[in-house]
């Protein structure tokens, strides 16, 4: 039975945290330890941590200075000692299955390999949807993100990650940015895999939180920005390693060009001055269109064409509409 790591960051989630501890404690598959990283919480989540270290010997904490999600998940790297790696998320929870599920496949998963499931979306204690993943082998690893519209998928949970590949190639989570740093560490296992195998079980369950998720707040232009070029050039590699002829990349640009249209929106919410907003328009145009040169969609030859003084003056204009 082989080890499992589970790394959860927290950070001032003593709301939840019991439960999603004590679904660990019930799993099923019994090898695991957990690291319980405690980023600078402000409320009793530290407490909580480490009152469950010495109820469980399983269960190692670290303390930490707050230093974001990618900070506390990448000391939980650092410390991972187990032949495999889960995330967990601390205000998620998961069914006594779900560790067990990564091995109950139709082919035992080698170190080169990354497994995947489901998961169950959760609101206010109600089930609102459910992902479900075909139970599949991929050698091309691009056709299973394909298949199982992967590219969407990019948060650290349901998957499970071997740590030798991990520190073969020293992937780690990108901390200068905020938004899409999961994303961009699941495409960089990707890169880097000989195996995708998929399973049809959901066990994980997503609890949804309005106050909690950083993908509905407004983020800065920059480190937008530095995720839309990484997340791309890892497309890209991904796609032209597996011989996909463009066919990931077309898959991936809706993603791209939605966040981008984002970057721009919230350079307004946030109340940008207008120089700035010129130099934010300056670099998407000479960084950020560059990875989009076959588009021919009217946003894209808009944004191309158009002097940046004047996409100024049309988004001022469609944001002031749309408030």
């Amino acid at each position: 039975m082989p080890k499992l790591n589970i790394i959860i960051p927290v950070y001032n989630a003593e709301l939840h945290l019991k439960k999603c501890i004590e679904s660990l404690i019930h799993q099923n598959y019994t090898n695991w330890n957990a690291i319980l990283i405690d980023d600078g919480s402000t409320d009793r989540s530290g407490e909580i941590c480490d009152e469950y270290a010495l109820k469980d010997y399983r269960i190692k904490v670290i303390h930490k200075e707050n230093g974001g999600v990618s900070s506390a998940r990448n000391a939980g790297l650092d410390v991972a000692n187990g032949d495999w790696i889960v995330f967990v998320d601390s205000d998620d929870w998961c069914e006594p299955d779900y560790l067990a599920a990564f091995f109950d496949i139709d082919s035992t998963p080698t170190v080169e390999d990354i497994v995947l499931q489901g998961r169950k979306n959760e609101i206010n204690g109600n089930i609102t949807s459910t992902t479900i993943l075909k139970n599949a082998i991929y050698e091309n690893i691009a056709e299973g993100v394909l298949t199982n519209n992967l590219l969407t998928f990019g948060a650290p949970y349901c998957k499970l990650y071997s740590n030798r590949l991990i520190r073969k190639y020293n992937i780690r989570f990108p901390e200068n940015y905020s938004y899409g740093e999961d994303t961009t560490f699941f495409f960089k296992i990707l890169s880097h895999v000989e195996r995708m195998l998929t399973t049809d079980t959901s066990c994980y369950h997503y609890v949804d939180s309005e106050d909690n998720s950083l993908s509905k707040k407004d983020h800065d232009f920059e480190p937008l920005k530095d995720f839309l070029l990484d997340s791309m050039t890892l497309v890209k590699a991904i796609d032209s390693k597996f011989n996909m002829d463009g066919a990931l990349i077309n898959a991936y640009i809706p993603n791209y060009k939605n966040l981008l249209l984002r970057s721009i929106a919230n350079m307004y919410r946030l109340r940008y001055p207008a120089d700035k907003i010129v130099a934010c328009f300056s670099v998407i145009k000479k960084e950020l269109l560059s990875l989009l040169i076959d588009d021919k969609s009217l946003i894209t030859i808009v944004l191309r064409l158009c002097p940046v003084h004047i996409l100024n003056m049309i988004f001022n204009i469609i944001m002031k509409i749309r408030r």
